[in-house]
């Protein structure tokens, strides 16, 4: 009988005995290519839970916590642990949500008020410098943010903290994405309303795997590790 003579010590043509994960570019492929249409889905649910405005917070966080699972490759029951996510984070995600929706408004309008008085007043484009290095702190701070939010439970205060220190701990990822991030969203508004295809098909799930996917592997060393290491400080 053949059977007696497989070998069951070579790995088969389905799934690889050891798979080799790999980082970067190529594993964020890697992901892409196994979740794109749960990213499609996602990407839908998503915008369900914007529809009312306010609860945008809430809605990025929970498509925080999906993210999650596919960048660590667990499984998920998409449209079920959304809406338990963006229940059960509902108020933090609002009040950090809007807290840091309202600090990138105040330094955005800051920057655009001290550039228009600068050109005749040149020493207040010291203050328009320092409100876009603010903006862009908190821009940075939102990648650890709401990923932070979906997978620990925090003090308030211990959110803030975390997110502005892991900004600078990774810094190089923060600059990576702010130039993936910031060329592809000026195309996307230049091009509007012919790139609303992409972003409503999948431009929110991809733009947050690639956020998710860059800052997950600092904040389960710093943060998950640490809090696992210290039950206590949660406060």
């Amino acid at each position: 009988m053949k059977i007696w003579f497989n070998n069951y010590d070579k790995p088969g043509p389905g799934i690889e005995r050891n798979p080799v994960v790999r980082k970067g570019a190529g594993g964020f492929w890697d992901i892409f290519k196994r979740e794109w249409w749960q990213l499609v889905k996602l990407n839908w649910v998503f915008l369900l839970g914007c529809v009312p405005l306010v609860t945008i917070p809430a809605s990025i966080t929970a498509m925080c916590w999906v993210l999650t699972t596919m960048a660590d490759d667990r499984p998920r029951f998409l449209w079920h642990d959304f809406w338990r996510v963006f229940r059960r984070d509902f108020r933090r995600s609002l009040l950090l949500g809007w807290l840091w929706l309202l600090g990138c408004a105040v330094a955005g309008i800051a920057v655009w008020f001290y550039a228009s008085m600068a050109r005749s007043r040149p020493l207040l484009w010291a203050p328009a410098a320092a409100m876009l290095a603010l903006f862009a702190e908190l821009l940075v701070m939102s990648f650890d943010l709401f990923p932070m939010l979906a997978n620990i439970s925090l003090g308030i205060r211990r959110y803030i903290q975390n997110a502005f220190c892991l900004s600078f701990i990774h810094a190089k990822t923060n600059l990576i994405l702010l130039l993936i991030l910031i060329p592809l969203f000026t195309v996307l508004l230049l091009t509007f309303p012919y790139s609303a295809l992409f972003l409503f098909a999948i431009g929110f799930s991809l733009c947050g795997l690639a956020i998710v996917y860059g800052v997950h592997a600092p904040i389960r060393k710093y943060v998950f590790e640490t809090q696992e290491k210290h039950p206590d400080r949660s406060d």
